[in-house]
């Protein structure tokens, strides 16, 4: 039976996260983690359900179990025949404790006493005695460890005290917020309310500025409600001084003359402004079609330049294509040995005898030598005729494959230059042809763009026709404007038009508008100074502009003051925007009192909560604890079970057992893997060299005989010399050579998961050159399982096959 694949998978098999074949010889996989990974294949050494769950079933410590499943294939009579470590059929893994050399190493090795099998004093029956009463020992460990008794089973012991501290950790939990958790919250709502404050000191200032700015608006607005007072009383007064006798006895159907001519003025001015505007976008849009027909025409001065350049390269080309042509084909005709690629016969003949006609002539030579030896020696005698048969043919045949050739690569060197400079002129061609296309849409651009700028300009020579007309027509209109209204209000300019209209329609009613529009400005002013004098705004006002924009310039009499830096809009008044500012400051004051009184509550209830974090703390290290020891507990009962399930095959194996020979091939494997060959050497028989996925080693490929003498080897001394852990190693492999533990089946492969071994590093490559030397004298597969990164770069050193999982 031979192992063919290892398959590794997730949990149910769902999804194949790896597939190893396995050939003769060493193969070393390198696992990620020795407790994960490697467990289900500990498990194969014995029935382990103690471990994943209790008495009742339950689930414990699931962390504690590796999800991945190992799928052993086995070749057996050319039949596939798997075994998983899901732990299905438990009937075909019956036989792989046998061949696994796990957990159990970590007792066995210091525990059996191999120097004491080996004596040759000691009846099977007393040998019988010593491997039971060590198992018994073993089992009274894995029961003092499994007990569901909470006083005697440690491991019952250490799950109730892990019950115990979690179910205080849930109800702590419950009662108290973790510690992590409230410094973090108490934090941010720090945090916040620094937050809030910012914004509510950004609110005050800004609500500042706002009272500072609505002050400076009163008293603003106030001298402009003066001044527009002022400027209403002059306006009536200056106005009406002018009217004279005639513009006091106006007619309506005059004054309507009058201000008919004055909206025609305004439309006038109006027609006037539109068509400049019209002047100046024909006048840009021109100027644009300039901007566009320059460039278009510096294009096509380039493009002609290029192409005259690709005119004149192409011509180029074709003189220097012509000349290399002809002087190549007059190079040929003068060599007189081809034309135009084909071979040309000369009349002159080589003198005899050449080179060519020596080597020919040996050959000859050889063929008859060899079938003359053909009588004595055939074989010999076969070489020497086959090698001048092969010499001959070769000079025979030589000239005139070589002339062929040089006729063939003569024509392809003709055509690979021919298509080249195809290429070349094809590229060329295309590119002028290319220039050629451009050319002609800038022609059509061109002309497409002059005639636009023709259309513009006569467009805007006809707007400019007509705005010379409409101003004419302005100036006329308003100068009879002026004459009309002369006789009225006496010589007078276009600026003072309205209010002179307005005047004489003003002074044709009677004064109520004028004291209408008197007394609404009175009650505004009234309405600002709220019975404060124009002294006391006039220092409110000056205060807050120190305060908004610093220095300000004297005043001067009734003028207000100049300030030195410009109001900005931000420092513009606005009613609306203040209100909100007041509301939203209210509302962040009332904000931060609500996260003070939290963060007060928080910090009170962190305070009193201090003892109950110390012993959550506390009851945490010792479930951490509790695990490592559920860990631990369950590394031993491993080891228990696969040492006791290996001792209880190794007694009831005792019939089959032939001891004196485990003992000599123990002896000689320990010699091997300590650098000493102690006691005789078994003897041992040639066999076919190694296949694939063995390395050769400097020592003659042998097989172990089975014939082996039935005593006990004299020389047991290497026992107390050679470390427990080699001693033990090589117990389980002279194992596997008598066949005990498989049912004399010499085929079955020796599985090494993670066995403990010496740190030396002699005593590794010492290891690894036993184990090479074993299955090269065994013909058995040999597989290393282990999380060392050390041991799998020494295999990797000597070339074995290693796999990383």
């Amino acid at each position: 039976m031979q192992l063919a694949e290892i398959i590794l998978s997730d949990t149910g098999g769902s999804r194949v996260a790896n597939r190893i074949q396995i050939y003769r010889g060493i193969t070393f996989i390198q696992a990620c983690s020795s407790d994960i990974d490697l467990f289900p294949l500990y498990a194969l050494q014995a029935p382990l359900p103690s471990i994943r769950f209790d008495v009742k079933g339950k689930a414990l410590m699931p962390d504690s179990a590796s999800q991945m499943i190992w799928t052993l294939v086995f070749d057996y009579f050319d039949a596939p025949f798997a075994v998983s470590t899901d732990g299905q059929d438990d009937s075909r893994s019956s036989f792989l404790p046998g061949i696994i050399v796990g957990k159990e190493s970590e007792l066995l090795a210091h525990r059996l006493d191999l120097k004491q099998l080996a004596r040759d004093d000691l009846s099977d029956e007393d040998r019988r005695n010593v491997l039971m009463a060590l198992q018994r020992r073993l089992i009274s460990y894995r029961l003092s460890v499994l007990s569901e008794d909470e006083q005697k089973g440690t491991l019952a012991l250490a799950r109730h005290g892990y019950h115990e501290c979690s179910a205080e950790i849930h109800s702590l939990r419950q009662d108290t917020m973790p510690e992590a958790d409230m410094p973090n919250h108490i934090a941010e709502l720090e945090k916040t309310l620094e937050q809030l404050k910012r914004r509510s000191r950004r609110l005050a200032e800004e609500q500042k500025t706002n009272k500072l700015l609505s002050i400076k608006s009163e008293y603003e607005k106030l001298l402009s409600l003066r001044k527009e007072l002022k400027e209403t009383e002059q306006r009536d007064g200056l106005y009406g001084a002018r009217i004279t006798n005639l513009g006091h006895d106006i007619t309506v159907h005059e004054l309507t003359d009058l201000n008919t001519m004055r909206s025609h003025v305004r439309e006038l001015e109006q027609s006037v402004a539109e068509l400049e505007s019209s002047v100046e976008s024909l006048n840009y849009e021109k100027n644009q079609e300039e901007r566009r027909r320059i460039l278009s025409r510096r294009e096509a001065n380039e493009l002609l330049v290029e192409r005259e350049t690709l005119h004149a390269a192409l011509q180029k080309d074709q003189a220097d294509v012509d000349d290399a042509y002809r002087s190549a084909r007059h190079e040929s005709t003068g060599r007189g040995r081809y034309v135009r690629g084909a071979p040309v016969k000369t009349n002159k003949q080589d003198a005899f005898p050449t080179t060519h006609h020596l080597f020919t002539l040996g050959g000859l030579l050889l063929l008859a030598v060899g079938l003359l030896l053909v009588v004595a020696d055939k074989s010999f005698g076969m070489v020497l005729a086959i090698l001048g048969v092969v010499i001959s043919a070769f000079f025979l045949i030589a000239p005139f494959i070589g002339k062929r050739f040089r006729g063939k690569r003569f024509r392809r060197t003709s055509q690979l230059t021919g298509s080249f400079v195809k290429k070349d002129h094809r590229k060329t061609e295309d590119r002028l042809q290319m220039i050629d296309q451009t050319l002609k849409m800038n022609k059509d651009e061109d002309i497409a763009i002059t005639k636009r700028i023709e259309e513009l300009e006569t467009a805007q020579t006809e707007v400019m026709i007509q705005l010379e007309v409409v101003s004419s027509e302005l100036s006329r209109v308003s100068r009879d404007l002026l004459l009309s209204v002369k006789p009225y209000a006496g010589p007078s300019r276009m600026e003072e038009m309205d209010d002179i209209l307005e005047t004489l329609m003003r002074q044709r009613h009677s004064n109520d508008h004028y004291n209408e529009r008197v007394s609404d400005l009175l009650r505004q002013i009234g309405d600002l100074k709220h019975g404060r004098s124009d002294d006391e705004m006039e220092r409110e006002y000056e205060k807050a502009c120190r305060q908004l924009y610093g220095e300000k310039e004297s005043f001067d009499g009734d003028a207000p003051p100049v300030i030195k830096s410009t109001p900005t809009l931000e420092l513009n008044y606005d009613s609306e925007r203040a209100q909100a500012v007041i509301e939203e400051r209210s509302e962040t004051e009332r904000q931060i009192t609500e996260i003070q009184n939290d963060i007060a509550t928080k910090k009170e209830r962190f305070t009193r909560e201090e003892d109950s974090r110390l012993r959550l703390d506390g009851l945490r290290r010792k479930q951490t604890s509790l695990i490592a020891t559920i860990h631990s507990l369950n590394d031993d009962i491993l080891r228990y079970d696969s040492a006791s399930r290996f001792l209880d095959a190794l007694i009831y194996s005792r019939q089959n057992l032939r001891l004196s020979f485990v003992m000599h091939r123990t002896i000689e494997i320990l010699g091997r893997l300590t650098g000493r060959q102690a006691g005789l050497p078994v003897p041992v028989a040639d066999v076919a060299l190694p296949q694939k996925g063995m390395r050769v080693p400097n020592m003659p490929v042998r097989r172990v005989q089975e014939r082996i003498e039935d005593r006990m080897p004299e020389d047991t001394s290497l026992f107390d010399e050679a470390p427990a852990e080699l001693s033990y190693l090589a117990f389980r492999m002279a194992l596997a050579d008598a066949g005990v533990l498989t049912g004399s089946d010499m085929s079955m492969p020796l599985i090494l998961i993670n066995p403990v071994i010496p740190v030396e590093p002699a005593y590794r490559d010492l290891m690894f050159d036993a184990l090479e030397e074993w299955t090269l004298e065994t013909s058995r597969q040999l597989l290393y399982v282990s999380d060392s990164k050390d041991l799998a770069d020494r295999a990797s050193v000597r070339h074995l096959t290693v796999h990383s999982c």
